[in-house]
């Protein structure tokens, strides 16, 4: 093997979405140290904080590749660890080097910084990747208990960012219910990606939301979830009764990823699993690289788009990728059956 081999395996030994959540992480993390398009920090902080965050990432979902190694073999054969490419022993060893490295890198901006609280915090983070993996908590496997590990992983995020850049806390009452509403979007948000794993899951006995309940009722669920979101966030911002279209401004985000929803429940029924499956896959990434977006502009602009020509574009681009996934895989199914 290859050392450019060796190198992308150990990259890549949680697939490709491991990667997208990994530099969402780092970015999500670092964002609080960006204002103006401006690195506003010391910049061996900013860099000791993206690299604890791209650490722990990579860590975390390594450590879950290891203990989804039996399922990869049905969802993702070509994955480092089921093709044999690295052995699941030497996967275990590099996940937990990666999160000890990432531990590592937060105390020392701990100290560097003198908030102890980011080194506390990001043991919470740790501790909590090692749980939603590894038996016997594997919260991953507990119902709803995934999405709202995923939940906790954002919240955790936000905060040791505020810390760490010195951003602070000015109003805790405010922040918490801001932090419990965002939770309530990501509980439904994150089930997204259990569609895609759902054979595998429910071979092993995995049990997450789709497997428990069903794909259409766990897609019901997160839609009213998400709902439930923008119903709570809706009275904080007066500005947000002035008319449906400030509200479709405000809410463009929740309300296109509540439609994805919506017709990942259409192809289920009526299209099958092969197209609504890799709707799924593809909505995963979009979503990625849609909060990305937003934390890459909220440096730069107050509000998300700036202007009605910037929403028609992200809009549009979405879209139209979701329909080219929808197209491709409604052709690979034709062939399939043929």
């Amino acid at each position: 093997m290859s050392l450019f081999s060796l190198i992308k395996d150990h990259i890549l030994i949680g697939g490709a979405g491991s990667i997208a959540a990994t530099g969402l992480l780092v970015m999500l993390v670092a964002s609080g140290g960006l204002s103006a398009g401006r690195l506003m920090v010391d910049p061996v902080l900013f860099l000791s904080i993206a690299f604890a965050a791209a650490s722990t990432g990579l860590g975390i979902y390594a450590l879950n590749a290891y203990h989804d190694r039996e399922v990869d073999k049905i969802n993702k054969p070509s994955r480092p660890i089921p093709s044999g490419r690295i052995t699941a022993r030497h996967a275990f060893r590099y996940a937990v080097s990666m999160m000890a490295l990432g531990l590592v890198a937060s105390l020392f901006a701990s100290v560097l910084t003198g908030r102890y609280l980011i080194g506390v915090l990001w043991v919470g983070f740790t501790l909590l990747g090692f749980a939603y993996s590894t038996p016997p908590l594997k919260l991953k496997s507990r119902h709803i208990c995934g999405n709202l590990s995923f939940a906790a992983f954002t919240s955790l995020t936000f905060t040791i960012s505020n810390i760490a850049f010195g951003i602070g806390i000015p109003n805790l009452a405010v922040y918490a219910a801001t932090n419990v509403f965002l939770a309530i979007f990501v509980v439904g948000l994150i089930t997204m990606k259990d569609f895609h794993d759902y054979d595998g899951d429910k071979a092993k006995g995995d049990i997450t939301l789709p497997v428990k309940v069903g794909k259409i009722r766990a897609a019901t669920i997160s839609v009213i979830l998400m709902i439930i979101y923008v119903v709570l966030q809706w009275p904080i911002g007066p500005q947000y009764f002035d008319g449906i279209a400030v509200f479709l401004r405000a809410f463009w985000m929740p309300l296109m990823l509540i439609a994805s929803f919506g017709v990942y429940m259409a192809l289920e029924r009526f299209a099958g699993s092969i197209v609504s499956n890799s709707f799924s896959g593809t909505q995963y990434y979009l979503v990625i690289l849609l909060v990305a977006y937003v934390f890459l502009r909220i440096p730069l602009v107050g509000e998300i788009p700036r202007s009605d020509l910037e929403l028609v574009t992200v809009v549009s681009l979405y879209t139209i990728t979701a329909v080219a996934s929808i197209y491709l895989a409604s052709k690979s199914r034709v062939l399939k059956v043929a």
